[in-house]
């Protein structure tokens, strides 16, 4: 045998060894493959199953969270609207005729006065206690109540400022103060079914 066949020899025992590693390592890719492809199917299987039974907790769970969302949305739509109704209140509060708001404050003030003395802070609107009401307070009252020069934010009413404590008597205050006590109230009249 000559080199030359030699070396066909070797060359063509090199090819069909390559070929079959080729081919076993094609078979064993195409292997690896479809064990993956079968753990894959096992995956998807598993979770598809999972999704299943926890489908229904999901939509259940859903639809409590959209439940109490609307409930949230129902009880400020609510609560607007009862704040709505104090501020109604006030508004109307402000609204009373001369006479009427002249005889409120003169209660108001009697009680609030106590030993007759303060000074009386009032709105920067407010056209019915002026110092001639004041000044008629007093002698009514037997009282020395002064009108304050600085006026305070308010839809009406006063604040007696009487030994470094300050009495509110404005529409919001006294609002504020009954809504303590009527909120629920209020609240079910407006909204029982």
């Amino acid at each position: 045998m000559s080199l030359q066949d030699i070396k066909k020899k070797i060359e063509a025992e090199a090819q069909q060894e390559a070929k079959e590693i080729l081919e076993r390592a094609k078979k064993e890719a195409e292997k690896i493959k479809e064990q993956t492809e079968e753990e894959i199917k096992k995956i998807k299987d598993q979770y598809d199953k999972k999704l299943s039974a926890e489908k229904p907790e999901i939509f259940r769970r859903k639809k409590v969270v959209a439940n109490l969302e609307i409930k949230k949305m129902e009880l400020g739509s609510e609560r607007y609207l009862v704040d709505l109704a104090f501020e109604k209140a006030v508004e109307q509060l402000s609204n009373m005729d001369k006479e009427k708001y002249s005889q409120f404050m003169s209660v108001l003030l009697e009680k609030a006065a106590g030993d007759g003395s303060g000074t009386l802070l009032v709105g920067e609107n407010e056209d019915v206690i002026t110092k001639e009401w004041v000044e008629g307070f007093n002698k009514s009252h037997k009282a020395s109540i002064v009108l304050g020069k600085q006026h305070i934010n308010t839809a009406g009413g006063f604040i007696l400022n009487k030994d470094k404590v300050d009495v509110n008597c404005t529409f919001e205050a006294l609002v504020k103060s009954l809504r303590e006590d009527i909120e629920v109230d209020v609240f079910n009249k407006l909204f029982s079914s």
